[in-house]
C-alpha cells in the first residue's frame, strides 16, 4: 500500500473515527471542553460536506445547466462552486467555533486549536485552487489538491485520536498514582 492509498483510506473512515473519538473522550471524561465541543462541530462541519457534496455533484451529473437562458457546462458550474462554497463553510467554522469557545467562556487547548487550524488551511488551499482555475485559468494546482485535502484528513484524525488516547492515558495513570 502506497503513502497516497493510506491517506485515502483515513479520510474515507474520518467521520467514523471523528465519531467515536468523540464518544470515548465524553463518556471517558463526561465534561465538556473546548476540544468536545471543536470537535462536535467539526463533525456536524462533516456532515454538511457531505450534503453539499452531493448536491454539487447532482448539477455536475446532470445533462444541461441554463443561466438566464445560456447552456454552460455542468462539470464547470461543479467546480467553479466547488472550491469557493467549502472555503465558506471550513471559514465559517472558525468562526463558529470561535463564537461558541467565546460566549461559553471555554479555554481553548492545543487539540482543539489544531482542529480548526486544519480547516482554515482546507478553506485557504480551496481558494487558492479556485483561483488557479477561473483566476488563471492555468489548473496547475490540481495535482497538489489531490494530495493535500487527503493530507490534511489523515493529519486531523490521526491528531483527533492521539489526543484522546494520550488524555485517557495520562489520567487513568494519574488515577492509579492517586490510589
Amino acid at each position: 500500500m502506497q503513502i497516497y492509498d493510506l491517506l485515502i483510506y483515513i479520510q474515507f473512515f474520518e467521520l467514523k473515527a471523528l465519531f467515536v473519538a468523540l464518544l470515548v473522550y465524553s463518556i471517558y471524561f463526561a465534561r465538556r471542553d473546548s476540544f468536545s465541543i471543536t470537535l462536535l462541530l467539526a463533525i456536524t462541519l462533516y456532515l454538511s460536506h457531505v450534503g453539499i457534496q452531493s448536491l454539487l455533484n447532482g448539477i455536475g451529473n446532470s445533462s444541461t445547466f441554463n443561466l438566464f437562458g445560456q447552456a454552460i457546462d455542468p462539470k464547470m458550474v461543479e467546480f467553479v462552486l466547488w472550491h469557493p462554497t467549502y472555503a465558506f463553510t471550513d471559514f465559517m467554522f472558525f468562526y463558529v467555533v470561535s463564537y461558541v469557545l467565546q460566549k461559553f467562556n471555554y479555554q481553548t487547548n492545543k487539540a482543539s486549536n489544531y482542529i480548526v487550524f486544519m480547516y482554515l488551511a482546507h478553506g485557504f488551499f480551496q481558494l487558492v485552487s479556485f483561483a488557479d482555475f477561473v483566476v488563471f485559468e492555468t489548473n496547475y494546482l490540481d495535482g497538489l489538491y489531490v494530495v493535500i485535502v487527503p493530507t490534511l484528513d489523515a493529519a486531523m484524525v490521526l491528531t483527533v485520536c492521539s489526543y484522546v488516547v494520550i488524555a485517557v492515558s495520562l489520567d487513568v495513570l494519574r488515577k492509579r498514582r492517586e490510589a
